[in-house]
């Protein structure tokens, strides 16, 4: 049986928020009012949260790929673990994923397939650089072919996990 969802999607609530009112309401209406003043330790405790978070539902995707989550997927986990989450291959390679293959049956298939056996494949990556190189060559080549150009790798450094 399916879950149904009523009303609008709400904003995701940290921990933290949740926190906060036990200590003091007003600061959590206000926060949300004018907006949150973080310091340069809380926003980093929040960001090594998040990664950790990440990390462990990788993790849990690798022992059972069924694993729900309502959290947008914005993966793209070979790429990620070969070029970082926020350099410029990792966004192309989304980008294909979401133009190309997800308007079409095959490309949902293949997104699928893709998310079951990625997390192992990063696993095993991770645990063996020179496949890691060999990846990367890969992609900088497929990247190349999506863009029409030659498949050499202009990135300055190898991204480190």
């Amino acid at each position: 049986m399916g879950h149904r969802r009523f009303g609008p999607r709400l904003a995701t609530i940290r921990a933290s928020d949740l926190a906060k009112l036990g200590y003091c309401e007003q600061r959590v209406v206000l926060e949300k009012q004018l907006g949150e003043r973080l310091t340069g330790e809380q926003r980093a405790g929040i960001r090594r949260g998040t990664e950790a978070h990440d990390r462990f539902l990788r993790q849990s995707l690798v022992i059972n790929p069924s694993v729900g989550t309502s959290k947008p997927k914005r993966w793209c986990f070979i790429a990620t673990a070969v070029f970082g989450a926020d350099a410029p291959q990792t966004e192309r390679l989304r980008e294909f994923r979401d133009t190309v293959l997800r308007p079409t049956l095959l490309g949902r298939f293949a997104i699928r397939a893709y998310y079951r056996a990625s997390p192992a494949i990063v696993d095993g990556l991770q645990r063996r650089p020179w496949a890691l190189r060999a990846m990367r060559k890969m992609l900088c080549a497929f990247i190349a072919c999506l863009d029409g150009s030659s498949p050499t790798d202009t990135s300055p450094k190898e991204h480190k996990p």
